[in-house]
């Protein structure tokens, strides 16, 4: 399945929190966004196409040794979207 299925989600997410969704990266089309806090520190939050299930994976890390994945379905999403942010807010913190 392809992005547009879930990319309202997404944008409406994105506005809430302010955030920038990169769209592609080196070819490649993605869903990604960056917390970054007022020292500098960086986490990256991203977002997998819907698979076969209907299911999304959510993806938070610190550019360094910290993860965290979700897997839930479309109707889901905008609360995991939400968990994911508050865990970046937390990394940089």
């Amino acid at each position: 399945m392809s992005y547009e299925w879930i990319d309202e989600i997404i944008s409406a997410w994105a506005t809430d929190f302010r955030l920038t969704v990169y769209r592609e990266y080196k070819d490649v089309e993605v869903r990604s966004a960056d917390v970054v806090s007022s020292s500098g520190a960086k986490c990256q939050i991203w977002i997998d196409p819907p698979d076969a299930d209907d299911k999304v994976g959510v993806h938070v890390w610190n550019y360094k040794e910290k993860r965290a994945d979700s897997y839930v379905p479309i109707s889901q999403l905008r609360d995991a979207l939400k968990r994911a942010y508050a865990t970046a807010l937390a990394w940089v913190s």
